[in-house]
């Protein structure tokens, strides 16, 4: 690690570096609305400026969900791809869509607890494995190797110590009373979780020194530390919205690299158009999609909307539908990135060419 110094100082240097771009982007991504968000919840007083970035990280990580149909726009990732996985691509989301909107419209009271409190699971499970996405190309990118086994059950504990306390964070007033003592019970539990994850990454990372560098040090303990702010308060802000927005803002990281390469051009003017149409339409789903999730909430507050009954249903279903939308998300992303995949990993080691080759 002698030389880690001087590769930071190359790392803030060197912009014009597309790897470096991205590493720099990946880490300032994650560490800094998990710093916003642990000083805001100490400041009473309201400041205009920091509401703004307060009200944009927000935003950016509901909205980092519809850029998933970015993926529907790049040619061969719609021949290669969604042509062979319709079922996963096209019916998946439309059914997840009405199956939720219909619990929201008609079994509210009965079944959309159980519906949140699963999918609340889900979204804290979709998080760590995007966790170990992103450290398995750091790694990649640091020392052109994959990530060893006890790299990967480290941040998989700390994962877990993320999971457990999910339902004590975010739905504790929203389940039935009888589900109060195993949603304690989960939270105790996974504080030994976490624990055994501290540990365990301690010792990887003392007996296998030599496979770290700086940058992928400092991502390896960032990631295994990630839900950490679960357990230092009660604010929601840390208990949830860091991590949340880290992992939203690491996603359109991700899906600006898939822009920037989506389409190959065979000349420079053609390169350039090709490339401000791609940032264009990515930046048109992250605008609208976060404009629908974001402003959704609030809907039906509305005081017309409220007074008929047609309208609320129709705003119960849009929310339903919204909220399996998101599950949808969580679907097409587990496999476009499943590099197991023939077509999956030739597609990604393209786009990524400037880490992977």
């Amino acid at each position: 690690m002698g030389n880690n110094t001087k590769y930071l100082q190359r790392l803030l240097i060197s912009t014009g570096n597309p790897k470096n771009i991205f590493e720099l982007s990946l880490l300032l991504g994650t560490v800094l609305p998990i710093i916003f968000f642990t000083i805001l919840s100490h400041t009473q007083q309201k400041i205009i400026e920091v509401e703004t970035i307060k009200y944009t990280l927000l935003f950016l990580a509901m909205a980092h969900v519809s850029t998933t149909v970015y993926f529907y726009n790049v040619k061969a990732f719609r021949i290669n791809i969604i042509s062979q996985n319709k079922f996963m691509y096209i019916y998946t989301p439309l059914i997840l869509f009405v199956f939720c909107g219909c619990i929201f419209t008609f079994s509210s009271q009965f079944f959309k607890p159980y519906l949140l409190l699963f999918y609340w699971l889900w979204q804290a499970y979709h998080y760590g494995k995007q966790n170990i996405g992103v450290y398995s190309f750091i790694s990649y990118s640091q020392t052109k190797k994959p990530i060893c086994r006890l790299e990967k059950i480290s941040i998989t504990l700390g994962i877990l110590a993320g999971i457990l306390p999910t339902w004590k964070v975010i739905g504790y007033n929203v389940a039935p009373s009888y589900l109060h003592n195993l949603i304690n019970f989960f939270y105790w539990m996974g504080q030994p979780v976490f624990f055994a994850g501290l540990i365990l990454s301690i010792y990887v990372f003392i007996v296998k020194n030599s496979c770290f560098t700086l940058l992928k040090s400092i991502f390896f303990f960032l990631l295994v530390f990630f839900f950490l702010p679960i357990y230092l308060s009660d604010n929601i802000l840390v208990t949830f919205h860091t991590y949340a927005t880290a992992h939203g803002i690491q996603y359109i990281i991700f899906m600006t690299v898939i822009a920037i390469n989506s389409e190959q051009a065979k000349d420079k003017a053609q390169k350039q158009s090709t490339l401000l149409k791609s940032l264009f339409l990515l930046s048109l789903y992250l605008i609208v999609g976060g404009l629908i999730f974001f402003y959704s909430q609030d809907l039906n507050k509305l005081v017309f909307i409220q007074n008929h009954s047609i309208l609320s249903s129709c705003t119960d279903f849009l929310l339903g539908g919204l909220l399996g939308l998101t599950m949808a998300h969580f679907v097409v992303d587990a496999h476009a990135w499943k590099l197991s995949q023939v077509n999956q990993r030739k597609f990604i080691l393209e786009k990524f060419s400037f880490i992977f080759k």
